[in-house]
């Protein structure tokens, strides 16, 4: 992305809003604990490595959404 790193979207995003789930893609494998490690005042909801294909990538998304729908029932 020309102009900002995805880290520093990121780290923007979860400051206007903690609530919204990030996905992060990028073409390095690195684990959530790995990443928390580095970075540990953004907390990413997931990870998806280059080259993605659609159905993955698909299925990654939805299951993020999943779980926030998971947790909302939980609370009612």
């Amino acid at each position: 992305m020309p102009g900002i790193s995805g880290i520093r979207l990121a780290r923007k995003v979860k400051e206007i809003n903690p609530d919204v789930k990030v996905v992060l893609m990028t073409s390095f494998e690195i684990r959530d604990n790995e990443f928390s490690k580095v970075f540990p005042s953004i907390h990413v909801d997931g990870f998806v490595q280059k080259p993605i294909g659609i159905k993955n990538l698909t299925n990654k998304i939805l299951d993020t959404i999943g779980e926030t729908k998971r947790r909302l029932n939980e609370q009612l």
